[in-house]
């Protein structure tokens, strides 16, 4: 869920709470009701397509980039980084990370999410 207010505070607000706790409740009834103990608010890396950069820099030998990953980067880190860890070593990009280069923004060939009904492109 992303904050309807755009800003770079770190601060959560009483809108934020609510609603999070409602979309919890509705997801899980038995949670009803449970008080939060705590909260944590932090800014998050995200690209304009939601999808992550995974790339090396033409420009700056040596340089990768594993980034934009926003809120779920930390579940793909595993497999993500055995690739990244193989593209650094040889220098050739694995096949599975090839369609997040950062080329794409240049060219307009943004990602599309598959596992949405539907997916942004330029062309709609």
């Amino acid at each position: 869920h992303m904050d309807p207010w755009p800003n770079y505070t770190t601060q959560t607000t009483a809108y934020y709470i609510k609603h999070q706790a409602q979309a919890l409740s509705e997801m899980l009834p038995c949670l009803r009701g449970v008080k939060f103990m705590r909260h944590w608010a932090g800014l998050a890396d995200m690209t304009p397509d939601m999808a992550p950069i995974m790339d090396g820099n033409d420009t700056i030998e040596g340089y990768y980039m594993n980034c934009g990953w926003g809120y779920f980067g930390f579940k793909s880190c595993t497999a993500t980084g055995k690739y990244m860890a193989q593209f650094m070593a040889n220098g050739n990009c694995p096949d599975m990370l090839r369609p997040f280069n950062l080329r794409r923004f240049e060219q307009h060939r943004l990602m599309g999410e598959t596992a949405a009904l539907m997916n942004y492109s330029p062309d709609n």
